[in-house]
């Protein structure tokens, strides 16, 4: 069940913004980043990435609470729209995290890379 929340979930993060806009709902672009140093970001990403396992649990459970609570109960528009709104910031918040997640991963890469082993002398 849960691979099947994490595949919605993901075809839901791949939305265009100008999808999430036609419903009301804010998208990851319309949230200001913070102005960091590349040391400083640097350190977000790594921490995000040490505690994301326990977060993305959590995060797409609440996600599939929330998403089943909704569908069931909302007998009203409005009930219907907050849980929406609520879904949309939990899955915000996911998409953020994971892409910091990755952006770690990339210079976790980028620093293991081996050498060239085709240039036995490299330039100085």
């Amino acid at each position: 069940m849960e691979k099947e929340l994490k595949k919605v979930l993901m075809e839901v993060l791949e939305a265009k913004a100008e999808m999430r806009h036609l419903l009301g709902l804010v998208d990851l672009a319309d949230i200001e980043e913070k102005e960091m140093s590349e040391t400083e970001r640097d350190g977000y990403c790594q921490q995000i990435y040490q505690v994301f396992a326990l977060l993305e649990k959590d995060i797409l459970q609440a996600i599939k609470k929330q998403m089943i609570l909704t569908f069931k109960e909302a007998d009203n528009m409005d009930k219907l729209a907050l849980g929406q709104g609520s879904v949309n910031g939990m899955t915000l918040l996911y998409q953020k995290w994971q892409q910091a997640c990755s952006e770690y991963e990339a210079k976790q890469r980028e620093k293991t890379k081996p050498e060239n082993i085709n240039n036995p002398l490299p330039e100085l």
